[in-house]
């Protein structure tokens, strides 16, 4: 099995979501900045708007979501660093995020 990597956009909004298909499946992902938590928050839904992750923080070079059950999900999201740089752009300067990150969803194929 090789390792399949599937590249998500990321805008310089506070507030958004887009549809894309995640091991042959329609999903939902949206991502949301909170001011006073000074964090990003990933959600990810059905097509048909049934939750699957909610809320669940973005932090770089982290496995997201692989300690969660995801339906028929296998693999997890990764947030990682375009250049060597303070992994704390991300707070500093979230409207900002894709000029400092990239975003995958990672999973075995």
């Amino acid at each position: 099995m090789a390792t399949m990597y599937v590249s998500l956009p990321l805008f310089d909004e506070y507030d958004y979501s887009y549809s894309l298909a995640l091991e042959g499946v329609s999903y939902l992902v949206g991502m949301k900045f909170n001011e006073r938590a000074q964090r990003w928050f990933l959600d990810l839904s059905t097509q048909d708007s049934t939750p699957v992750l909610q809320g669940v923080g973005v932090n770089p070079l982290y496995p997201i979501a692989l300690d969660y059950t995801i339906g028929s999900l296998t693999g997890y999201f990764w947030l990682e660093c375009i250049a060597d740089i303070n992994t704390e752009q991300y707070i500093q300067y979230p409207d900002k995020l894709r000029q400092y990150y990239r975003f995958y969803y990672i999973y075995e194929g």
